[in-house]
């Protein structure tokens, strides 16, 4: 069996046990390290965890360890990838990826990217990026194809290949931001409080504004799509805003989580389940159909 634990803020709200995997896992092991059943069960459940964040790009995936390295693999019309380990990210505490572009953040705050030419070397941003200054240390990271932005001590910054890394303008606060997304020229941030800021990044070499939405209740999540920023607020209501300024509203019964892919969404909800909406073409809704879904519906395992 595996069992599952979900978390809500670091609390436990619900918890499962599935009856799949287990002797997967045990087999794995075995074959692996060339032991007994009995050992690689022993094994497993003494020192097996699975503690990594994952991102994808347009054919690649990287996950962030729980040892802090980075892996990637990459998977192309001509050639596939082994999972190989980024050299020269070190301690990396958050990994972020837009189109074909991968960044992280290293244990003292500076953002490495790698892999538009497809080669896993990672170099400093101000390396990489053309006619464009370090963006300093961050707290955090969000890259598209366009621009890396980082928020750290030195405000909210953005770094162009056009034009040379620009102060981004916020609305003026005391409180800080928590999180940012960037999606095909469309910049949100988060406010601690869940105050959400957005803004266009069209004329990006010519200064950004940062602007509140005041039509959205108070953000919970904030997710970003291969085209879109979606976000989920207290009232269950999910807004999808695209680089075109098109705004998408679904309304969740009792939303907790939400995931958003290319134009189909799946969100969290009360007890446990999952229900999912949107573009169904290779079956990604669940519910064993390739019908499109205008509206959120319970998946059914």
């Amino acid at each position: 069996t595996i069992d599952l634990g979900l978390f809500n803020e670091g609390s436990p709200f619900h918890t499962a046990v599935l009856p799949i995997g287990g002797n997967n896992v045990t087999n794995d092991v075995a074959i692996g390290i060339k032991t007994s059943l009995q050992v690689a069960e022993q094994l497993k459940i003494q020192h097996g965890t699975c503690d990594l964040r994952s991102v994808s790009g347009d054919d690649e995936i990287c996950v962030l360890r729980a040892d802090r390295s980075v892996w990637c693999w990459y998977e192309r019309s001509s050639r596939s990838s082994a999972l190989q380990r980024v050299e020269g990210v070190e301690e990396a505490t958050q990994l972020v990826a837009g189109g074909s572009r991968f960044c992280a953040l290293d244990g003292e705050g500076w953002a490495w990217c790698w892999g538009q030419s497809g080669v896993l070397d990672p170099a400093p941003v101000e390396l990489l990026a053309t006619r464009a200054t370090t963006l300093g240390r961050a707290r955090f990271l969000a890259v598209d194809h366009q621009a890396l932005c980082g928020y750290g001590g030195e405000g909210l910054r953005c770094s162009f290949q056009e034009c040379e890394a620009t102060a981004i303008g916020l609305p003026v606060s005391a409180l800080p931001i928590v999180q940012l997304a960037l999606a095909r020229g469309t910049l949100c941030a988060l406010r601690e409080g869940g105050e959400l800021l957005c803004g266009s990044l069209r004329n990006r070499c010519d200064g950004v504004e940062l602007a509140p939405l005041t039509e959205r209740g108070r953000v919970e999540e904030m997710v970003r799509g291969s085209s879109e920023i979606c976000t989920l607020d207290v009232h269950g209501t999910v807004v999808c805003r695209d680089d075109q300024g098109h705004i998408a509203r679904f309304q969740l019964a009792d939303g907790r989580a939400l995931a958003v892919g290319g134009g189909h969404y799946c969100a969290l909800v009360e007890g446990g389940q999952v229900a999912c909406w949107g573009n169904n073409v290779y079956g990604q809704l669940g519910d064993g159909t390739r019908r499109d879904r205008a509206t959120p519906e319970l998946v059914r395992f």
